[in-house]
């Protein structure tokens, strides 16, 4: 009898366990990934501010950050904020190689930053990558509000170690002298993490 009472309490105690999971009850949800905007990230603090620029020639720049993540992730959209509305080229390169992983055209304006949904691009963690944005003649930049150097900045998991530009219209890698106080053309992207 006490035998049958035993294996009736734990065919109880398993049927409530398959219940609880079959609702969900004490099953963990998986919680969706953030996404992370490093350049929006780091405007948003009130000891930096952009602003507007003009460098008085016909030029167009490829402006450039220089980053890496403490994690594996993706980058899965490119965007930014810029002066004059319109397209723009941006470009996600390889820092070691300078190869092209990706490349689209984002429409940005003035009042906010906008994204572009890309094809995902593998990010390995601790590894340098460049985004870039080709501006013609005017551009934001961004900087610390007492003129320090900011660089290497770490927000969210990515470490932005510097700006960098190339002063063409063509799609060249940006690596003239690298810049640490300052991020012209406010390139930004969104980053997830692997879970």
């Amino acid at each position: 009898m006490i035998k049958l009472i035993y294996t009736a309490l734990g065919m109880a105690v398993l049927l409530t366990i398959n219940a609880c999971s079959a609702s969900g009850g004490t099953t963990p949800t998986p919680t969706p990934s953030a996404e992370i905007r490093p350049v929006q990230l780091t405007e948003s603090r009130t000891i930096y501010y952009s602003r507007y620029t003009d460098n008085g020639l016909s030029t167009s720049y490829e402006h450039g950050i220089t980053f890496s993540s403490n994690k594996n992730g993706k980058i899965t959209q490119l965007g930014g904020k810029v002066p004059a509305s319109g397209n723009y080229r941006m470009t996600v390169w390889d820092d070691s190689s300078k190869a092209i992983l990706a490349s689209t055209n984002v429409a940005l304006d003035s009042l906010s930053y906008k994204y572009t949904a890309i094809t995902p691009v593998d990010i390995i963690a601790n590894k340098k990558y460049v985004v870039s944005i080709n501006v013609l003649k005017a551009a934001f930049y961004l900087k610390d509000n007492l003129n320090y150097e900011f660089m290497p900045m770490y927000e969210s998991g990515i470490t932005i170690h510097y700006y960098n530009d190339a002063k063409t219209s063509a799609q060249t890698f940006p690596n003239r002298t690298p810049n640490t106080y300052k991020i012209y053309g406010l390139p930004d992207f969104v980053f997830i993490a692997n879970q």
